[in-house]
């Protein structure tokens, strides 16, 4: 019972939010931060409560690292059902390494965006490496092409591959 009435004042929140600060601004992102530990069905009803009350953008976050590619590709897939038109974008942290396999999943999911750093950078393991994903690779291209064709590579990355992706990455997708 408590645990409903906690969902219940949360969904409350989001509606007032989100809706105030679509009166002030046009443009309101989102974000179920960590989402990946909590319950897809409750993070699914935040979704909708965020997309009914005026939120363009669903941010969803793995923002311990924790998620393994495939539980967070499901996650995104979900909340991807229930954005309508809203843009969904993703934000990973590399705490285990897998902030750019996370990321390239989500956007395979059917994320419209991905929040990423230059070398990674940011707190503790770092966020999801904007090389990593930006890179001009097959898998790349087929875990996303809409992302893929509308990304300016070549302003992130150097004209000649370095070494480690003259060698490919490893296919995540």
């Amino acid at each position: 019972m408590a645990r409903d009435g906690g969902e219940s004042v949360c969904l409350d929140g989001i509606a007032k939010t989100v809706g105030a600060a679509r009166n002030v601004c046009g443009d309101v992102q989102w974000a179920a931060l960590d989402a990946n530990r909590a319950d897809p069905a409750f993070v699914h009803r935040a979704v909708e409560m965020a997309v009914a009350n005026g939120a363009a953008t669903i941010n969803v976050s793995d923002t311990l690292g924790v998620s393994l590619p495939d539980q967070f590709a499901a996650l995104v897939a979900g909340v991807v059902e229930r954005a309508g038109d809203a843009i969904v974008s993703v934000h990973c942290h590399d705490d285990l390494g897998l902030a750019t396999a996370n990321t390239l999943a989500g956007l395979r999911a059917g994320a419209r965006r991905a929040e990423a750093a230059v070398n990674g950078l940011g707190p503790r393991g770092g966020n999801t490496s904007l090389q990593e994903v930006a890179a001009p690779s097959p898998p790349v291209r087929t875990c996303s092409p809409t992302a893929a064709a509308s990304m300016r590579t070549r302003s992130v990355l150097p004209p000649r591959p370095s070494p480690r992706w003259s060698q490919g990455p490893t296919r995540v997708c």
